[in-house]
């Protein structure tokens, strides 16, 4: 009988035993797993920071790359004597914007270029804006011309007076594409408040608002836009 008991009791204290080692083993799984899942996490928090962090720097080097690609602008001071120019008008309302565009795509549709050649004296061609009827402005292309006694149909001839100007330009580039791409980086630059105009000198828009030149010389492999101002002493 005895025995008998300490057998049962031998079997009841392996059993204790064995309950506690499971809980004790439950407990250590459950809190290894909470601090492999911590862990995990600051794994993730701190490649989504580091990749977050080489994003940004690769967006500032690609606003710098484009930066450094842009041709540093150049002004100068120059005279225009009494000039006249051949092209394409178009009459715009003011305070309205035309789609300028769409004109040059009609002046080389409609064969305005090969009415011009005959008279040019200046291979530069120009988008110019001056002032119209009243009410309006007018956007002339074409270029600069001498000798022609009438225009011929479907363009308009206008003479300007002698006039200082004050160029914004950009350095020479190696392609056309390039420089046409420029004109929009121009022509904000020639209205920009900071634009500092020669001394004694202010801007003024009558009867030429402002010239829009393509100095493209293919002969020469150079090409640039430029913004040509009308100025006069103040």
């Amino acid at each position: 009988m005895k025995k008998l008991i300490i057998i049962l009791f031998a079997l009841i204290l392996v059993f204790s035993l064995a309950a506690c080692n499971d809980n004790f083993n439950y407990g250590d799984s459950e809190d290894n797993t909470t601090a492999n899942d911590g862990e995990n996490e600051n794994i993730d928090k701190q490649e989504e920071i580091t990749d977050k962090e080489e994003n940004e720097n690769i967006d500032k080097q690609g606003e710098m790359a484009m930066d450094n690609n842009n041709p540093e602008i150049i002004t100068f001071q120059t005279h225009l004597n009494e000039y006249s120019v051949l092209g394409l008008e178009t009459k715009t309302l003011n305070g309205t914007v035309g789609n300028w565009g769409e004109r040059w795509g009609v002046f080389f549709n409609n064969n305005s270029m090969e009415k011009i050649k005959p008279y040019i004296i200046d291979e530069a061609l120009l988008g110019l804006f001056c002032q119209s009827e009243p009410g309006y402005y007018n956007y002339l292309i074409g270029a600069m011309v001498d000798g022609v006694q009438e225009a011929p149909d479907g363009l308009y001839l206008e003479t300007f007076p002698a006039s200082e100007y004050f160029v914004v330009t950009h350095e020479w580039v190696e392609t056309m594409d390039y420089a046409d791409n420029q004109m929009g980086r121009i022509v904000g630059a020639a209205h920009d408040n900071a634009l500092s105009l020669p001394d004694g000198y202010e801007k003024y828009g009558d009867p030429v608002m402002f010239i829009e030149r393509y100095n493209y010389r293919n002969d020469e492999n150079k090409f640039r836009s430029e913004v040509w101002l009308a100025i006069r002493k103040d």
